[in-house]
């Protein structure tokens, strides 16, 4: 199986990480043996029923099994480079309505402040982190591909469906190439 840090490399390697990393969390939610378990629907923030506006931190939401409403913030940073505060600030504010039961951070690094620390430890609702070590022991496959296509990086487009990652071929198949 391919580990996750050759599988983030080729991501951020080809450019537009954020985006493809939150397709790929989407994917990964639906599909880790032990998320799909927990999770009855997941949608991008903005394919979301619910939604109250544009993406201002929020960058999925899912609907676990218990009825719970979750937000998601997924943070595609280097595996040096620690999330602070300030990278949560508007995901917590916008996720603190009563609509959200509780929030997941998910972050292909390990580092953290100290002060994004303390701030998701004494918040009302509860912030679940999943990080790079988490993904790590996942049992997954990260077959790691190009999935932006031959040309790579953000000209190269998506590829054809017998090319891309599952999580990317679900993005095409509701949306349409972009």
């Amino acid at each position: 199986m391919t580990r996750f840090s050759s599988f983030i490399a080729s991501i951020q390697r080809d450019g537009n990480d954020g985006r493809a990393f939150e397709l790929f969390v989407k994917w990964f939610l639906q599909n880790d043996p032990e998320w799909s378990t927990q999770v009855k629907s997941v949608w991008l923030w903005n394919d979301w029923p619910e939604k109250w506006g544009p993406d201002t931190g929020i960058n999925l939401v899912f609907e676990h099994k218990n009825g719970d409403i979750w937000a998601v913030q997924a943070k595609c940073y280097d595996s040096k480079y620690p999330v602070s505060k300030k990278d949560m600030d508007t995901f917590l504010s916008e996720s603190n309505r009563s609509i959200i039961n509780k929030r997941l951070l998910v972050t292909s690094t390990d580092l953290m402040s100290a002060n994004a620390i303390r701030t998701c430890k004494h918040q009302e609702k509860p912030v679940v982190r999943f990080m790079l070590s988490d993904f790590e022991i996942a049992e997954v496959d990260y077959r790691a591909t190009d999935f932006w296509g031959e040309t790579g990086g953000r000209g190269g487009g998506w590829v054809a469906a017998k090319q891309c990652m599952p999580w990317a071929q679900d993005h095409i198949n509701a949306n349409g190439r972009r």
